[in-house]
């Protein structure tokens, strides 16, 4: 029997706490158009690699498609006072259907009989003796990029004593998340 592996999968999700919601009888795609494009660039610039040679370069892109949409949704949260857009129900609208996405996705993946030790932000963990994070958890990481959930770490964390202290002394995901990411980065590096 081989040793438990910690699994690292991420997507595209928000953090946050809905507190009520709003509903409507229409709807207006108002920010289909940006959000298409946001996605359409990042799409490209993570399925054709090799038009994008350099690696910090593609990195950085990433990383200010990410801000740009963040931040583009976070305007519709604040006050127009603000410097925002004031549309906290569109803000709603967004994210909770983003968090609505991942608890339907996360029952499908208990249901199949796979528990997720750890959610936060836009990933989730998972324990398995597996090391191949393809066949850990069948049918989450897909082979074709860019679509559902993508390899967190390029090897599979060990389940080591380090690694479950962290699980047993840490309360705050987001916290616990940064310590694994750490870890995985320090043993392989």
């Amino acid at each position: 029997m081989s040793t438990p592996q910690v699994q690292c999968c991420r997507t595209i999700s928000y953090q946050v706490h809905i507190r009520e919601g709003y509903a409507w009888p229409e709807a207006h795609p108002v920010l289909q158009r940006w959000a298409t494009t946001l996605w359409q660039a990042a799409e490209r610039l993570h399925t054709h690699p090799q038009l994008f040679r350099h690696g910090q370069a593609r990195s950085n892109a990433s990383s200010t498609l990410t801000m740009l949409a963040e931040l583009g949704v976070a305007r519709l949260a604040q006050g127009q006072a603000g410097g925002g857009w004031g549309r906290p129900e569109w803000w709603a609208s967004l994210v909770g259907g983003s968090r609505a996405a991942l608890f339907r996705h996360l029952v499908r993946l208990v249901r199949k009989g796979t528990m997720p030790v750890l959610v936060a932000h836009d990933a989730l963990w998972v324990v398995s003796n597996d090391p191949d994070p393809l066949t850990a958890v069948p049918g989450l990481v897909m082979v074709r990029p860019w679509q559902g959930y993508s390899v967190g770490y390029v090897d599979p964390l060990p389940l080591s004593g380090e690694v479950q202290a962290a699980f047993r002394t840490t309360d705050d995901a987001s916290h616990l998340a940064q310590i694994l990411d750490t870890l995985a980065r320090e043993a392989f590096p």
